[in-house]
């Protein structure tokens, strides 16, 4: 069978928990495992030794499932490779899979290389060709699994890939920037945000997927552990509540958090996206480690490698005069696989970026759908939404009402209640109510979805008949009372309060709306709502 599309693909190292048993043995009996499982003929019970070193069978019992393996051996490492390929369960979709498992040991440890792939009967015109669910096969979860006793990880031991999901608690967050922003790592962090139960239900999910591929972390629900990651990790490389953020390898020199996906895990298209993402990361994203087996064709060619290996070498002792070419031929291979990988790597680099593309057109494509339907119900929920705006009859209403509306976006403090509650005497509340609204939609918008947040005020006017303001004069900032006024707490954070939105100049015709950013949450944090609050002019006029 000719390699077709690929499923999955993986390359990653693994060693014994413990000293003792060289890992590529321990590997081997999982596949025959596996394969047993798969399969009833007892082949594959009668004849391990044949399996374990160099078996061909082409036709197993009940199936015709073919399986071959070869091995090759030198002074100093051992190589093995398994080829299997069988029907699909689903006899309607004429699909046939090839699984190549591929094992290079220095028996200390070794590489472990893995690709699933599917062909089509193209003769068959009643064939079903619709994408197969993303999944990582179960041998993947074999190996990576605890009670086997090995240890798998990526390039090199810091770099763990567990099957389970991790809790990243307080006094963890250093060791997850250097994780995340290490030039060396080439697997895929995924980062979710906090440790509730449907952020750990949803990480169970991607992980049964994408094992041997990627590693996934939890942040835990802890205020000081929000605190810590802020002090290792900008703001812009953050995961929002409520979010999940992936990761991709770190480029030399190009350290663009947009390469950095989120993703709204409460977005009615994310289940969308989500398996255009897992698609994309199973079959385009290629994990390589150096000296790896891919296939039982890199088999062959090491024991042609080695029998050429051995000529020259008899060939040189009866020659002394060209050992200085031997080792010349052999820096310039070494060389020559390190500069293979690099330019396998950019090209993973370009095609990663193509595949975030499509990634990113048919995302669009999913959220068009979604407006679609809600345009069919737009103009039910406007007619709902301007008799909210009729109805309400003080700041306080107002308040409550948004807080409903935008949960994900405004965040009211005790504070911004308390002054909305005692400015009764406001008149046009239906002012108050456009200003909030422009707060939610318009500013929100502006801050935490578009590209250009520069001059935000500007920005704001532009699109509002309201008035944004940075901050206040100088002499207002110099005074403590002032300053303190400015200065409120919600949740264990601090946040200032200069920043408002502002409608008139006298009560009760008069409105300022007060609020701080919450960067990592994505919230606008709305800290007072009434008349102007005291600064330094009011002070003079007094």
């Amino acid at each position: 069978m000719e390699r077709g599309q690929t499923h999955y693909q993986t390359s990653f190292r693994v060693r014994q928990r413990s000293s003792g048993e060289d890992p590529l043995f321990t590997v081997k009996k999982l596949v025959l495992n596996w394969l047993r499982r798969k399969e009833n003929d007892n082949l594959l019970f009668d004849n391990q030794r044949a399996f374990m070193n160099a078996a061909s069978w082409s036709d197993l019992y009940q199936t015709g499932s073919k399986i071959y393996t070869r091995s090759w051996y030198n002074d100093s490492s051992h190589g093995w490779a398994c080829k299997y390929q069988h029907k699909d369960s689903d006899p309607t979709t004429s699909r046939t899979w090839l699984v190549e498992i591929g094992v290079h040991s220095n028996r200390i440890s070794a590489t472990v290389t893995c690709r699933v792939s599917y062909n089509y009967n193209h003769n068959d015109l009643a064939t079903q060709r619709e994408l197969p669910q993303p999944s990582a096969p179960a041998i993947i979860h074999d190996i990576l699994q605890r009670k086997h006793g090995l240890v798998a990880y990526s390039q090199n031991e810091q770099f763990r890939l567990r099957q389970t999901h991790k809790v990243i608690k307080t006094g963890e967050g250093k060791a997850l920037s250097e994780t995340i922003f290490d030039k060396q790592r080439r697997h895929t962090v995924f980062l979710l945000n906090p440790n509730s139960q449907d952020n750990i239900r949803e990480a169970r999910s991607i992980e049964r997927l994408i094992a041997g591929k990627a590693q996934i972390y939890v942040l835990d629900e802890d205020p000081s552990l929000v605190q810590e990651l802020r002090a290792y990790i900008d703001d812009e490389f953050l995961v929002g509540r409520g979010k999940m953020r992936v990761y991709l390898p770190v480029r030399v020199g190009n350290p663009n958090p947009k390469r950095h996906r989120w993703y709204d895990l409460s977005a009615p298209d994310y289940e969308q996206t989500k398996e255009v993402l897992i698609r994309n990361l199973l079959s385009n994203y290629r994990l390589e480690e150096q000296d790896a087996i891919a296939n039982i064709e890199d088999i062959y060619r090491r024991i042609e490698r080695s029998k050429m290996e051995k000529t020259l070498a008899d060939y040189v002792s009866n020659n002394s005069d060209l050992t200085f070419m031997q080792e010349y031929i052999t820096k310039q291979e070494e060389e020559f696989e390190h500069k293979l990988i690099d330019l396998r790597q950019q090209a993973d680099y370009f095609t990663d970026e193509y595949e975030s593309s499509q990634e990113t057109v048919r995302a669009l494509e999913a959220r068009i759908q979604v407006l679609k339907h809600r345009i069919l119900h737009a103009n039910h929920s406007n007619v709902a939404v301007e008799l909210l705006r009729n109805k309400v009859s003080s700041l306080s209403e107002i308040l409550d009402v948004f807080a409903r509306l935008y949960p994900t976006r405004l965040v009211f403090t005790k504070h911004a209640h308390a002054s909305a509650s005692q400015y009764t005497s406001f008149i046009p509340l239906h002012k108050a109510w456009d200003m909030m609204h422009d707060i939610a939609t318009k500013l929100w918008g502006i801050k935490f979805e578009s590209t250009n947040t520069l001059d935000l005020a500007r920005r704001f006017n532009e699109v509002s008949q309201f008035t944004y303001a940075k901050t206040e004069g100088k002499q207002s900032k110099g005074d403590i009372k002032i300053t303190q006024s400015r200065t409120i707490h919600h949740e264990g954070r601090h946040y200032e309060i200069w920043k408002h939105i502002k409608y008139g100049n006298q009560p009760p015709k008069c409105l300022r709306i007060h609020f701080d950013f919450d960067e990592t949450n994505q919230h606008i944090i709305i800290g007072y709502v009434g008349p102007h609050m005291p600064n330094a002019l009011s002070k003079k006029r007094r």
